[in-house]
């Protein structure tokens, strides 16, 4: 199915697109909200700034997909595929990743702020001068994630794996660390420099 069949049918007042075959769709300032793309594969995508909030991308395949700058509220990206994928600027809000492999994902300023990662795997992930708030990363694996004046602000990494992950250079505040402890202020309280283990 190309672009214009789904934006056809969409129009038309079709929704439910799970299981679709959309590698490589371009899409440009489109209205998809609410659009049901269970286990659809998006591979090498490039949505442009569609419109996706409420989408429903459980299990969607997103490989090397190119979701730059959209703003994704309110979707549902439980156990989907995003490795390789560029989320460049994207904004990310009150949102479902529970299980989502994001493994080398560049996340360059990204805004993410009240959403699930529980379980999520971010090994590698590139997190230069992106913004976490109220973001859980329960049980996640965030090992090699490369962070530079990155925000991280109320987070929970409580059994999450940070396996080379440096810390300096970040603004960190409210923190719950892989082992329950809670800072306020992780550098004041010794974990400057932290590299996953103090």
């Amino acid at each position: 199915m190309n672009g214009e069949e789904l934006l056809r049918r969409y129009k038309a007042g079709e929704r439910d697109f799970s299981g679709a075959e959309l590698i490589g769709i371009r899409l440009g300032y489109d209205n998809l909200e609410n659009i049901n793309l269970t286990r659809a594969n998006l591979s090498g995508a490039r949505l442009g700034h569609a419109n996706l909030c409420g989408a429903n991308l459980t299990e969607a395949n997103l490989r090397n997909a190119d979701l730059s700058e959209l703003h994704l509220g309110n979707v549902n990206l439980e156990a989907a595929d995003l490795r390789g994928a560029a989320l460049v600027c994207v904004r990310i809000y009150c949102s479902n990743l529970k299980r989502a492999s994001l493994d080398g994902v560049d996340l360059y300023e990204a805004a993410i702020a009240d959403s699930d990662f529980d379980r999520a795997t971010l090994a590698r992930a590139k997190l230069h001068m992106a913004h976490f708030l109220r973001v859980t990363l329960r049980n996640a694996v965030l090992d090699g994630a490369i962070m530079y004046e990155t925000g991280l602000d109320d987070l929970d990494f409580s059994g999450a794996s940070l396996k080379n992950v440096d810390f300096c250079g970040n603004i960190m505040q409210n923190i719950t660390m892989p082992d329950g402890r809670f800072f306020s202020d992780p550098f004041a309280a010794g974990l400057k420099g932290w590299h996953g283990e103090d």
